[in-house]
């Protein structure tokens, strides 16, 4: 369900909702894709107990090791916050979906209307140091 959830939310990178990136740390690849619940296909919204909407912000972020980025992910763990440009907190959950297709962390919040949110998420695989993940994402309705 991983893969399925991931690739969903990665293949929206021509759609104006999605800002699927990734970066280096060492020998392993963070992966991260930030979009509004109502981007991704109803079935997986469904699956994880998300809301089809665009109030519903996520974060799925993955971690994987090696030189090769499509290896199978590792466990992490995630931490940090996030706030609109003016600074206002935004309320964060972390929930993570561990099964036969990976591993990965989806972070969950609620967007009122048409915002950008700063997200600074501190990302550690399992046995490895953490990562600073700092980004912007505009959510528009």
């Amino acid at each position: 369900m991983v893969a399925l959830l991931m690739a969903a939310g990665l293949g929206l990178a021509g759609m104006a909702h999605a800002a699927p990136d990734s970066l280096r740390a060492g020998n392993y690849t963070v992966h991260y894709n930030a979009l509004s619940g109502d981007t991704l296909p109803l079935v997986s919204t469904r699956a994880y107990g998300l809301r089809h909407a665009s109030d519903q912000g996520l974060v799925i972020i993955t971690v994987n090791a090696g030189a090769d980025a499509s290896r199978t992910s590792v466990p992490l763990t995630v931490a940090g916050h996030a706030a609109t440009l003016l600074g206002h907190a935004v309320p964060i959950k972390v929930r993570y979906i561990n099964d036969q297709s990976g591993h990965s962390a989806l972070v969950t919040f609620t967007v009122s209307g048409s915002q950008s949110i700063r997200f600074d998420l501190d990302v550690t695989p399992q046995g490895a140091p953490t990562t600073q993940l700092q980004f912007v994402h505009t959510y528009k309705p």
